[in-house]
């Protein structure tokens, strides 16, 4: 960064990676020595103040350098740090976002189903262009979206899940979505959340354009109660029993109590789900409480049942 005089006035040429950014100008009387070193020193400060600017918002636009302030605060967020609540909405309504309205935090990947390793962050320029209430952002070296619901709106009309399935279909990409929050504290969740869905929708709906994290919160929940345990040593011993007597008698006990649960203890449902008569159903059941009591009307005995086969049974 350097000044030198032009026109009536002299200047300071501001770089930003010895690259060329722009320039300060001030008129000075080149005949006034006095005013000339004091304009110059002036335009020293000026410009370095400049220079700082440049260097952290990357912009001499006021609109840009608001933005760059709420992606700040979203790095922070996501970083764990501590967000100021006042300056969160005092930012978002800068940007003409909706304040304390439901956010939408979206992580981008590569999708595996593709040979296609090529991710560049032009996307995010392009997605901003695009659809009006998202900022994009990186973040641990991911894509990410920030998404305003009620200031969401796609230059070709449509609707937010259909939007983002067009855009990843188009770009070979893959999205996991966070359950929707408005306040900074929840930024850093957010990020996991998204992480979670694309974890867990790659296993169980590997051809789906996008995961929601609501999609999988229960069965992150039950996982990760588990903790250092096996889950073979917190879940149920009756359904343990039950499992080992199916593959020691080639019954199907387990089978029919789950299909039971999820018909919400309907035997006829039960029966019908299994293609079962229905006292041949019951006749199953009969035989699973003279091996394993089960206390029907207890709710903690059937909901920590119900868990026990989400953690250790798949769904068919």
């Amino acid at each position: 960064m350097f000044s030198y005089p032009v026109g009536d006035g002299i200047c300071k040429n501001i770089f930003y990676k010895d690259e060329y950014v722009g320039r300060v100008d001030i008129p000075t009387s080149f005949d006034d020595t006095d005013a000339c070193e004091y304009h110059s020193q002036i335009l020293e400060i000026l410009g370095n103040c400049i220079e700082r600017t440049y260097k952290k918002y990357h912009s001499f636009s006021q609109s840009e350098i608001t933005l760059s302030s709420v992606k700040g605060l979203i790095d922070d967020g996501m970083s764990g740090k501590v967000v100021s609540e006042d300056a969160w909405s005092s930012s978002l309504s800068e940007i003409g976002w909706s304040t304390y309205g439901k956010l939408r935090t979206i992580q981008l990947r590569p999708d595996p189903r593709y040979d296609n390793s090529t991710y560049s962050s032009y996307f995010g320029e392009e997605i901003e262009q695009r659809w009006q209430g998202c900022i994009c952002f990186e973040f641990n070296g991911y894509l990410m979206m920030l998404i305003s619901v009620a200031d969401f709106k796609a230059a070709d009309g449509c609707e937010f899940n259909q939007a983002l399935a067009y855009f990843l279909r188009d770009s070979l990409l893959v999205a996991g979505i966070s359950r929707d929050f408005s306040e900074a504290r929840y930024l850093r969740s957010s990020y996991q959340e998204c992480a979670i869905a694309l974890e867990y929708g790659a296993a169980n709906a590997p051809t789906l354009w996008y995961h929601e994290f609501d999609e999988y919160a229960l069965s992150y929940m039950i996982s990760s109660s588990v903790g250092s345990l096996s889950p073979e040593r917190i879940c149920s011993e009756k359904l343990m029993m039950l499992i080992k007597h199916d593959d020691e008698k080639d019954t199907e006990y387990v089978k029919t109590l789950q299909a039971y649960f999820e018909c919400r203890l309907n035997a006829s449902a039960a029966a019908k789900k299994l293609y079962l008569q229905r006292s041949s159903f019951l006749y199953r059941m009969s035989r699973i409480d003279d091996l394993v009591h089960i206390d029907f009307d207890s709710n903690d005995e059937i909901l920590y049942l119900v868990l026990s086969l989400k953690c250790l049974v798949s769904d068919e």
